[in-house]
C-alpha cells in the first residue's frame, strides 16, 4: 500500500512539473528546414535529412533525419525524428522542457510524443530518464519505462521547489 502511495505522489509531481503545455503551439504553422528533402507523393511521406530543424510555436525539434507521414484516412500527421540524439523542446508551465532520444515520434493530432532509446526529459533541474518515455499532452500523462531485459531502470530526479 505504501508503494502505491509513493507511485501516486510521483505521478502528481510529474504532472505538475511537466503537465501544462502552451495550447496555442499546435495551432501554429509547422516550419521545417533541412539540407535535403525527398517527397514521396504516392505514399504521403516526406523525408528530410541533414541538420533538420522543426518549429511550431514554442515546440522545437532537431534531428539528423526526419520523416513526416500523413495518414490518408485522417488529418493525422506524424513526425519521426532520428539522431544521436534527436531533441524536442517545448515551453511547459512557463519553463522550457527539453527531451532527447535516439528516436522521437510526434503525433500532431493526438498531441503525443514518444521518446525511444536513451530517452530523457529535463525541466529546470528535474529529470525523467528511461529507454522509452511517452508524453500525452491531452491527458497530461508521462509514462517512462526501462529496457525490456530490465538492465536499465527508469530514473527520476525531482528538485525541491524554491520557497517551500
Amino acid at each position: 500500500m505504501k508503494i502505491n502511495k509513493i507511485i501516486l505522489l510521483l505521478f502528481f509531481i510529474c504532472i505538475h512539473r511537466y503537465g501544462y503545455t502552451k495550447e496555442e503551439d499546435t495551432n501554429q504553422p509547422i516550419h521545417i528546414s533541412s539540407n535535403k528533402q525527398h517527397v514521396y507523393l504516392k505514399e504521403n511521406r516526406i523525408v528530410f535529412s541533414g541538420h533538420v530543424r522543426v518549429t511550431q510555436g514554442s515546440i522545437h525539434i532537431e534531428a539528423e533525419n526526419l520523416t513526416m507521414i500523413k495518414n490518408d484516412n485522417s488529418k493525422q500527421k506524424i513526425l519521426i525524428a532520428q539522431g544521436q540524439p534527436a531533441t524536442y523542446s517545448q515551453v511547459i508551465d512557463e519553463h522550457p522542457a527539453i527531451a532527447s532520444a535516439n528516436k522521437i515520434t510526434y503525433a500532431l493530432e493526438d498531441k503525443m510524443v514518444f521518446l525511444n532509446g536513451k530517452a530523457n526529459i529535463k525541466q529546470q533541474d528535474s529529470l525523467v530518464q528511461g529507454e522509452l518515455i511517452t508524453y500525452n499532452a491531452l491527458d497530461k500523462e508521462i509514462i517512462a519505462q526501462g529496457n525490456s531485459d530490465k538492465s536499465e531502470r527508469v530514473l527520476t530526479i525531482f528538485q525541491p521547489e524554491k520557497g517551500l
